[in-house]
Parts: C-alpha cells; sequence; structure tokens
C-alpha cells in the first residue's frame, strides 16, 4: 500500500507538469472534455465485462456531481494550469480537504475536533503565502485554481450525501460522472476562444 501512494502521488504530481505542456497545444475545455469523454466509456465497457450494471439508482445525483466536480474541478483547474504557474495551480486545487471539512461540517453535520480546525487554520495560512507570492500577476489563476479546489471539495460532500441515500457502485458512478462532466465542459468548447482546435 506505502508503494501504491508513493506510485500515485509521483503520477499525480507528474500529470500536472503534462498538462501544461498539453494545454501549449489545446484550450483547457477542451483537453478537460476530452480526458472525461475518452475514460468514462472505457470504465463503463469494463464495469459491464465484469457483469455490473450501468444503471444508477439516483441518475440526477451524477449530473449533479458530474457539473459540480468534474466539470468544476478538471474545467476550471486546466483553466487554471493554463494561464497560471503548473505547481502553484496543483497546490491550491490541492486545498480540496480543507472544503470537505468544512463543508462536511455545514450540510452533513460531521464534527472536526479542536486540533482539526488548528491544522485547517495552519494549511489556510499556507494557502495564503502560496497563493499571494507573486503578487497580482497572478490573481485571475490562483483564484481560478482555489475555485477548482472549492468545486471538487464540494463534490466529495455531495457524493457521501448520494452514497448514504442511494450506494450505487462507485466506478459505474464515477464513469457516469465523468461522461457527464466531460460533456459538460464540451457545450461550452464553441463559446470560448482558443478552445475545439487542437
Amino acid at each position: 500500500s506505502i508503494a501504491a501512494i508513493v506510485g500515485l502521488s509521483l503520477i499525480w504530481g507528474y500529470h500536472w507538469s503534462v498538462m501544461k505542456i498539453g494545454l501549449y497545444y489545446c484550450g483547457a475545455l477542451t483537453y478537460s472534455a476530452i480526458r472525461c469523454i475518452v475514460a468514462a466509456p472505457i470504465m463503463l465497457a469494463v464495469m459491464k465485462l465484469q457483469g455490473h450494471s450501468l444503471r444508477l439508482k439516483a441518475p440526477g445525483w451524477a449530473v449533479l456531481i458530474g457539473i459540480v466536480q468534474t466539470a468544476g474541478n478538471f474545467g476550471i483547474g486546466a483553466i487554471a494550469v493554463k494561464f497560471g504557474e503548473a505547481g502553484r495551480s496543483a497546490v491550491l486545487t490541492y486545498t480540496m480537504p480543507f472544503w470537505v471539512m468544512v463543508f462536511s461540517y455545514l450540510f452533513l453535520h460531521d464534527r472536526a475536533g479542536p486540533r482539526r480546525w488548528i491544522a485547517a487554520l495552519m494549511a489556510v495560512a499556507g494557502i495564503l503565502v502560496v497563493a499571494f507570492a507573486s503578487g497580482r500577476a497572478q490573481l485571475g489563476p490562483v483564484l481560478l485554481a482555489l475555485l477548482g479546489g472549492i468545486c471538487w471539495g464540494g463534490g466529495v460532500v455531495l457524493y457521501q450525501r448520494a452514497l448514504r441515500l442511494h450506494n450505487d457502485e462507485s466506478t459505474v458512478f464515477a464513469a457516469w460522472q465523468l461522461l457527464i462532466g466531460g460533456l459538460a465542459m464540451a457545450v461550452f468548447i464553441p463559446v470560448f476562444s482558443g478552445e475545439g482546435a487542437i
């Protein structure tokens, strides 16, 4: 499990550099929509081959979470990387656990002890240092990366709520969520200049 965590961290961390390179040749929404629209059918096909039903008990939750978490996090995060620094965007997007703690407290009535809140406040201080270390020049990408983290955290809490109510198979749910989020981003590709062409 330690090797898996280290491997995942390396892959996830390196992914931000790969994304920055890819975004030189492609619009942010186009890039993110392709990621999701290609991955989702493969995931659904694998689940079908394993004998799982592809039906969801509550498809409305997949639509909501696909828009908030997938389109919000992937789309907004990619825009932040395209116009800002990959490293800073990664750090600010991965503020997701902080937002999960706040939203869980507000909407799921989860209680965090004083140590967790102290750690969260220390994290906020660190976030502010990272966010504003380069002054106002990077303010737009900084705010977008934070918004991507907020969308990710909101999506996690929405998923927890959906899981408590309906308990859909997680990989099937994730695949539908990816497909819906990818399509939601694709709808906006014609609206923004620089999108669509690769």
